[in-house]
């Protein structure tokens, strides 16, 4: 049997206990179970697309995108070097083989259906009736309120939260799935309707009223030109398709690229010039911290440009205009088969339209070698290989069009392998980055893979220990016993921002929502910030200033009209602080880390989201000091007098002045434009009373109730007035909105002055009224925050991820007493008594696996090799009990003499794989490198622990070991100056960054991410697959096939150059 708790991990990863995605999408058993009804299916359909969306599928799933994009681009290169039509047989109006495979299939695919049945005014209009749709939904979404563009606190909901109607219960999952779907759609269309409307705007022999629309020689060119049929006396529907076509090239062809590139402009993340220390950035880190912000974008809109660098985050619309559409310009306009160059001589023009090609496809071929935009390789691999097809295509056209000798052969055999070299390079970067297909590839060549340097002499061993044995069960227990469970389909998601520390939204109560809670944060700012943050609010004589002023700005300021003039503008901080001026904004206070984040209500135009953060006691007290103070507690009022007013008619006397030309009223722009000197203007005035009072925000409202985001721009909308005219006062139906500074004089700093004093007087009885209410609400609106932080640190404290998670116990009793002495809900202290089967064999695992270095690195080694590798190879499915840590009778716990592994792996089906032979999946080579490792731990060669003295004679010097910098530089170091932890507990924490040799252990990888199965690229593990990896110093050509390998992505990991590869040789002595 496993170990307890682990059999709650059978069914579901620990990745999906901490996402509670488990129970609800389970089919409830059998045959007819496992079939859904069509509601659960499409559901599926939608968490799989939008559960793609940061994994290594979404690659997959964009590299398809631009796999239509290269169907449609090539076929349309090749309708405009080759005459398909002459493949058919004639006499038998067939299909030949030919023309099925090289124009009919591709035709299909890129939705080039003119070219097979003609009809091209029908699709036409159907394709722009499809293309308008889209385009208004496309409209409507790239206007739709977007709470994650300014994320204000924890009332901003993220996107899954949201609705589209919260009547009927659209949830916004299923919005993003539409919104993917408008866009691909629309890029799909692309160039099929775009080449129909442009060959229409020329009128291009598809439009001809002829069935011989391929044909050069028809003798009245002229009459078809702009025509629908010969017959004078039918309708020429010219007449609607060239204003169709006109209109789609305007709001399609050319306004649909630029919405696009407006809208992108405003969601990619922008990274600030200077770090957290004030320090500018380089180059570098501006691209390493665009990653970061994209990998925690949470847009729904992020589909279209997450694929790209930086520098190019607006690429999809610019090669939408600059590659598609220039191609179909070239192909449809520099033609003989139009109206426009109908006269011209066929072979001129066919030289003209590819020479053009080559020149246009060569310079972006070049351009894309430069600039490399995608953020997967395997993207830029694919668009390399289309890019050259699209050059050669093009080469082929221009020898067809001079006639050069064997152009024959050139439009056809030629033709066929560029075609076949080039499908064949974008189907297979289209699934070289799939799972199944590295998975695959690794089956093939029998590979094993670790998720650290397992052979590393630097390998922290006890920080993989308690991570896989010690927090793993317990985060097992929390996020899956009864009493500490999520209720079932809950969604786990946070207030994330990269300027303050993240906070869960819809807490529940329960203690697995708040364990979650702390290990993100912990990912967030690391555990040094997390210890420091810790001590700071246990420091003696600052404990109860941290908790007074804590609790002061929760219940008595955060939320709208903050006050806060910041006391030094520093270079870092300069940007939050540009065009503010009043110093209000909404204030909300992150409970930990203590983190008081301010949203001014005035921000410089496209510096919406700037915030400012206050993380010390200073500062906090310097912030409620200054709210305290008298001069913002009269400013406060006249806010919180104006949001009582809010949504009112409120009387404001306010004079606008109309001006009136002799011929009658007209607008003063209207009047301009007639530009005589004879003219002349009257102003008269109009007046109005009384108006709605309304409060501009700088993000809509919320799903439900009053809106307490930061913004406040003030406004009387005005809907009638008065205008005395000779026969007397007459009533003007008008509207008119009027800023606040002008219908009553407010000013910029909410100070008190006489206008505005007059307009509340005149008002009063509202004020009077409606002031208790909005008060009380805006109270309401603290405290539901501040006992939710409340409630949180009763159900477990901040330090318990410190005190218990992260240091382990290494007996019953030891653990009974740190877990009794803890702080918060009785029933995480009682966790021992609760599970004590569990947790006995916890702390005995513990005990067992650090009794020597050789147990602890014998069983990280076991572990990782079971983790990485089991859903590859059946064998060690069907051994499952003797590879799986899980298992008491793993062999993970029991380090074995070399004879003893050898005899009991080859007693195993499957496992054992002896030289030259194809089956198995451990071998010699692999057997040599763990008994290397286990021999320098045994015998202490280079890891003996500080103080001990080396015994025996013989051992030899240290081994040295080399690291590569991320610099690319070496630097070389003795492992004897290593220092390695004692016995103590109060040395198994995480190696600080502190830590004077954290640098170099940080290279061996920061271990298993639990069950992750996913293959991506990255750097070959200096020791574990290139210093000890068997192979011999490789010669130029070996490089260059190695380079090869990594190309195509049959290698996943790149070789480090600068790393020399390390071999050993042992002299036998009797």
């Amino acid at each position: 049997k496993m170990f307890p708790p682990l059999m709650l991990l059978r069914d579901n990863t620990l990745d999906e206990l901490k996402s509670n995605a488990v129970g609800p999408r389970k089919p409830p058993g059998g045959f007819l179970g496992s079939m859904p009804g069509i509601g659960t299916l499409l559901g599926t359909i939608v968490d799989f697309v939008i559960g793609v969306e940061g994994s290594t599928l979404a690659a997959g799933i964009f590299r398809l995108s631009l796999f239509m994009d290269f169907i449609q681009i090539m076929n349309m290169n090749v309708q405009s070097t080759s005459d398909y039509r002459s493949f058919r047989t004639i006499n038998n109006n067939s299909l030949s083989a030919d023309y099925m495979l090289l124009h009919v299939v591709p035709s299909f695919v890129a939705l080039n259906f003119v070219s097979v049945f003609g009809a091209a005014v029908i699709l036409l209009l159907i394709f722009t009736g499809i293309a308008a749709l889209l385009l208004i939904s496309f409209w409507r979404m790239t206007k739709r309120y977007n709470p994650n563009r300014t994320l204000q606190g924890f009332a901003s909901q993220p996107w899954i939260f949201r609705t589209l109607k919260p009547a009927d219960g659209t949830h916004t999952a299923e919005i993003r799935f539409a919104n993917v779907s408008v866009v691909m759609s629309l890029t799909v269309l692309y160039i099929p309707l775009s080449k129909l409307s442009v060959d229409a705007l020329v009128w291009s022999s598809d439009y001809w009223p002829t069935h011989n629309r391929a044909s050069t020689t028809t003798p009245n060119i002229e009459g078809m030109c702009y025509k629908t049929n010969t017959d004078p006396d039918q309708f020429n529907w010219a007449f609607v398709i060239i204003p169709v076509a006109a209109l789609t090239v305007i709001f399609y062809t050319l306004w649909f690229p630029y919405l696009m590139m407006r809208t992108i402009k405003k969601l990619l993340p922008r990274v600030d010039e200077y770090n957290e220390l004030g320090n500018k950035r380089t180059g570098g880190e501006m691209e390493t911290e665009y990653m970061r912000l994209l990998g925690r974008d949470k847009s729904p809109l992020n589909f279209m440009y997450i694929d790209y660098r930086r520098k190019w985050g607006t690429y999809k619309p610019l090669y939408i205009l600059c590659f598609k559409l220039s191609n179909l310009l070239i192909i449809s306009i520099f033609t003989q088969q139009n109206c426009i160059f109908h006269k011209a001589d066929v072979r001129k023009m066919l030289v003209i339209q590819q020479s053009a090609l080559i020149c246009m496809q060569s310079v972006l071929l070049c351009a894309h070698l430069s600039i490399q935009p995608f953020v997967d390789m395997l993207s830029n691999r694919s668009e390399l290989c289309s890019r050259f097809g699209y050059v050669m295509t093009a080469v082929i056209g221009l020898l067809v069009a001079l006639q050069v000798k064997g152009s024959t052969v050139y439009q056809s055999a030629l033709l066929y392998v560029v075609q076949a070299l080039t499908y064949s390079g974008n189907i297979y970067f289209s699934i070289a980055g799939t799972s199944w297909m590295s998975h695959w590839i690794k089956r093939l060549q029998v590979r094993i893979d670790f998720s650290i340097d397992i052979f590393s002499p630097v390998l922290q061993l006890e920080k993989h220990i308690k991570r896989r044995i010690w927090q793993e069960t317990l985060s097992t227990i929390l996020l899956s016993g009864p009493e500490y469970r999520m209720p079932i389909g809950q969604m786990v998601t946070f207030s994330v921002d990269d300027h303050w520390p993240p906070y869960l939204l819809q807490f529940r109560g329960t203690i697995a929502e708040r364990h979650i809670e702390n290990l993100k944060i912990v990912k967030s700012v690391g555990m040094t910030s997390y210890q420091d943050a810790l001590n700071m609010l246990d420091a003696e004589g600052y404990s109860e200033r941290w908790k007074s002023v804590i609790k002061r700005i929760q219940t008595e300021f955060a939320g709208p009209d903050a006050y806060w003039q910041p006391l030094e503008i520093t270079p870092a901080n300069k940007r939050a602080f540009e065009g503010v001026s009043s110093y209000f904004g909404k204030a909300f206070l992150v409970p930990f880390p203590p983190t008081l984040v301010i949203s001014y209500d005035q921000t410089q135009q496209g510096v919406c989201g700037a915030t400012v953060q206050l993380t010390t006691l200073q500062e906090l007290e310097a912030f409620i000091w200054q709210n305290e103070s008298e001069t913002i507690r009269n400013r406060k009022w006249v806010r919180l007098s104006l949001r009582a007013l809010e949504g009112q008619k409120v009387y404001c006397p306010h004079v606008e002045t109309e001006n009136i030309t002799p011929q009658g009223r007209m607008l003063t722009w209207l009047a301009g434009l007639e530009n005589r000197k004879d003219r002349y203007t009257m102003a008269k005035p109009i007046y109005y009373d009384e108006g709605i009072l309304t409060i501009q925000r700088k993000i809509g409202p919320n799903a439900g109730g009053y809106s307490f985001e930061s913004g406040f721009d003030v406004f009387v909308t005005y809907a009638q007035g008065q205008r005395r005219d000779e026969g007397g006062l007459s009533v003007v139906r008008k509207s008119l909105t009027v800023d606040a500074a002008a219908a009553f004089g407010l000013r910029d700093d909410f100070e008190y002055s006489p206008s505005l004093e007059q307009f509340f007087n005149d008002n009063y009885s509202i004020i009077t009224l409606r002031y208790p209410q909005m008060a009380q609400l805006l109270q309401n609106y603290r405290v539901c925050f501040y006992r939710e932080a409340l409630e949180k640190r009763k159900t477990m404290q901040y330090a318990f991820l410190t005190e218990i998670f992260d240091t382990p116990s290494y007996s019953i009793k030891e653990m009974e007493k740190d877990f009794g002495c803890s702080k918060g809900n009785a029933v995480v202290r009682q966790l021992p008594v609760r599970y004590k089967a569990a947790s006995t064999m916890l702390v005995q695992r513990m005990a067992h696996v650090r009794k020597t270095q050789v147990h602890q690195w014998w069983y990280i080694f076991w572990d990782d090799f079971w983790r990485q590798n089991n859903g590859d190879y059946a064998a060690l499915q069907s051994n499952a009990q003797l590879f799986s840590p899980q298992y008491p009778t793993s062999i993970a716990y029991t380090p074995m003499p070399r004879k003893k592994l050898e005899e009991l792996l080859k007693s195993k089906t499957g496992i054992w794989r002896a030289t030259n032979a194809k089956k198995g999946i451990v071998d010699q080579g692999l057997i040599n490198r763990i008994y290397f490792m286990i021999d320098e731990l045994a015998f202490n060669r280079s890891l003996r622990r500080p103080g001990e003295a080396q015994s025996g004679a013989g051992r030899g010097e240290p081994l040295v070991v080399g690291t590569v910098r991320t610099d690319g530089s070496i630097g070389v170091r003795s492992i004897e100056t290593i220092s390695i932890p004692t016995s103590s507990k109060a040395a198994h924490h995480y190696p600080l960054y502190s830590d004077p040799f954290a640098a170099t252990s940080r290279h061996t990888g920061g271990g298993t991410d639990h069950d992750v199965s996913s293959i991506v690229e990255r750097y070959a593990w200096p020791w574990t697959e290139q210093r000890l990896s068997g192979r011999p110093s490789q010669n130029a050509f070996k490089r260059f096939k190695g380079r090869i390998l990594e190309w195509l992505s049959i290698r996943p990991y790149k070789l480090h150059d600068d790393i020399q590869q390390l071999f050993i040789y042992l002299r036998i002595v009797d």
